[in-house]
């Protein structure tokens, strides 16, 4: 009976296939989720770089594919459903046949498609050889999970392997902050989660589509799944025919150039990035810079949430070292992952110090990060992070403030020293039934009016653009009218005395007053913070931007109003406020 109880004789990878295949749940994979650099030249990639490595070229060729990914992008945003798609809260990429960005679009948000290589690294080393999932030509693939590589549950992403003679030799992606998902709270930013099943859909990633055809079965699973089966129906069709017309222009370009100058295009512009950040760290100053700033809330209870940061420039590598701030919080949603403030301080690279570096992951190569595990920036696999913004926009803004003074101390810039960007999203969550009869839920678009920092020779803008979008818009009312049940009675108006002090401005430039209409259930949250103490600071001390309580006007039928006594009415919160003028 020894004898066959005895398994002393099988083979150790024997074993380790055995405990492979029996593996009970595949959770995101610490491996792949603690690495932010790039991942290792493959023997295919040496093999095209030796054969096409003239950098004219392939310079050519990368400005090519970039041409056909901003195109996609200005699809995504004209087919897009999402207010998310209309106004430039997307983007579109190629990666890698590893899952390294590349390639982004040249609107949009970096930190999306940053965090797409994430799941794409998850694709390939546990769907690629199981023999249930597997990766073919035409296969399309969607995550919004962010454990496995996303901002927040309300992002979701697709990706499409792009195949050349039976080899993948690249990625597609698209990414959309779609809203709504299923969430306790309509429009997939929930306040009220207190843990990560309040969140709402939870994709880790897997194939939805074979032979360019999304599956029935596992899109009507997910339609059913949130509030806007419409919505959700829409923007998946969108992104897969924007990673459809991505890969065309890539089998363009390998018909015109050839693939192996379309791989060597795309591995070395990541060499070539993380070889320029470096040179350009290395004239930075060695030393550190310190800042520490505070978040106001948890948008349930008012409390000062610490963000602490110690940024070390040594050499040709940068450290963040975020550790001091708060812990995290068990049961609200304003956590954010490790991941997000990575993507979120990619975009500080590539929009506000070095706008003139390609937009891809290469430029946080050189650069490392430090949390304390667990707080709110690095928080346990369980904790919510549905608001992750609520923490992660003044993470990215104490990275500001640091770099920029590192900035101010390097006698060659390639870019002007710039005072802290406004941060915050300040605009409302909606959800409830439309004049139409539909479920809705998402979020206005006003967010990407955030306030510019001055230069040294110029002011601060009042309305601009947001930190983690370039190209983006705050949306057209009337557009918004046709599909909501609400109007901006006051929309965009400009607010005296409300970008800060002085005559270098420092915030939320604008103001917006809304009342519903036409729907019998209908209701709007505040998702932002600032009330009680500013989102930014100076650069070098001195004032931010003040604060920015939310006002609400009640028993009133402001459009009776408008219609009996127009000349009652006052078109700015300060006049409305404290003049009180309906009886």
């Amino acid at each position: 009976m020894g004898d066959d109880m005895d398994i002393g004789g099988a083979s150790s990878s024997a074993v380790e296939d055995f405990l492979k295949e029996t593996s009970l749940y595949l959770a995101p994979d610490p491996e792949i989720m603690e690495n932010h650099g790039l991942e290792p030249r493959t023997a295919y990639e040496d093999q095209c770089i030796a054969k096409a490595n003239d950098p004219v070229r392939l310079e050519i060729v990368r400005e090519r594919i970039l041409a056909g990914v901003n195109e996609s992008f200005e699809m995504l945003e004209n087919m897009g459903a999402a207010p998310g798609a209309k106004w430039g809260d997307c983007v579109s990429a190629v990666y890698t046949a590893s899952g390294d960005l590349s390639l982004a679009s040249s609107g949009g948000v970096v930190i999306f498609c940053n965090l797409v290589q994430y799941p794409i690294k998850f694709i390939n080393k546990y769907w690629a050889g199981d023999a249930t999932v597997g990766i073919k030509e035409g296969d399309v693939f969607i995550v919004n999970d962010a454990r496995y590589g996303q901002a927040h549950n309300t992002d979701q992403s697709m990706m499409m392997p792009v195949f050349h003679d039976g080899r993948i030799v690249a990625w597609a992606g698209a990414t959309v902050h779609e809203g709504e998902n299923g969430a306790i709270e309509p429009g997939g930013m929930p306040s009220l989660a207190e843990q990560i099943w309040d969140e709402g859909l939870k994709m880790s990633p897997f194939k939805v589509a074979e032979n360019y055809k999304l599956r029935r079965d596992l899109v009507t699973f997910l339609q059913n799944s949130v509030r806007e089966p419409k919505l959700q129906y829409a923007d998946m069709k969108v992104k897969m025919y924007v990673c459809r017309r991505i890969e065309t222009r890539i089998h363009e370009a390998i018909a015109e150039y050839g693939v192996e100058a379309v791989v060597a295009a795309l591995r070395m512009n990541l060499e070539d990035t993380d070889a320029e950040v470096r040179r350009r760290l290395s004239e930075w100053p060695d030393g550190t810079t310190r800042h520490a700033w505070w978040t106001d809330g948890t948008l349930r209870e008012n409390v000062q949430i610490k963000i602490n940061l110690a940024l070390t420039k040594k050499g040709d590598e940068l450290t963040f070292d975020y550790r001091g701030s708060s812990p995290e919080f068990t049961n609200r949603s304003n956590n954010s992952l490790d991941i997000t403030v990575k993507g979120m301080l990619a975009q500080l690279f590539l929009t506000f110090i070095w706008p003139d570096i390609p937009r891809n992951q290469g430029v946080l190569a050189p650069m490392k990060f430090v949390f304390d595990n667990p707080s709110v920036l690095k928080p346990a696999f369980g904790t919510p992070n549905a608001q992750s913004m609520m923490t992660v926009f003044t993470a990215w803004s104490a990275g500001q403030v640091c770099a920029m003074k590192f900035l101010y101390s390097n006698p060659k810039k390639y870019t002007r020293v710039l005072a802290p960007w406004f941060n915050m999203i300040n605009t409302f969550l909606f959800g409830g039934l439309t004049q139409h009869g539909e479920m809705v839920g998402n979020v206005c678009a006003d967010i990407n009016g955030m306030g510019g920092g001055a230069l040294a020779d110029r002011d601060g803008e009042h309305g601009c653009a947001p930190i983690f979008a370039t190209m983006s818009d705050i949306g057209e009312q009337e557009f918004i009218e046709e599909e909501m049940p609400f109007i901006q009675i006051v929309s965009k108006k400009m607010m005296r005395d409300n970008q800060g002090f002085g005559r270098q401005r420092g915030g939320m430039g604008y103001q917006m007053v809304l009342a519903m209409r036409d729907s019998p259930a209908f209701g709007f949250m505040l998702t932002a913070m600032g009330a009680k103490f500013p989102n930014i600071p100076g650069l070098f001390g001195g004032y931010g931007c003040p604060t920015y309580p939310l006002s609400r006007v009640s028993g009133v039928d402001v459009f009776d109003i408008l219609v009996k006594d127009p000349g009652s009415f006052r078109y700015s919160i300060e006049e409305l406020m404290n003049e009180r003028p309906f009886k």
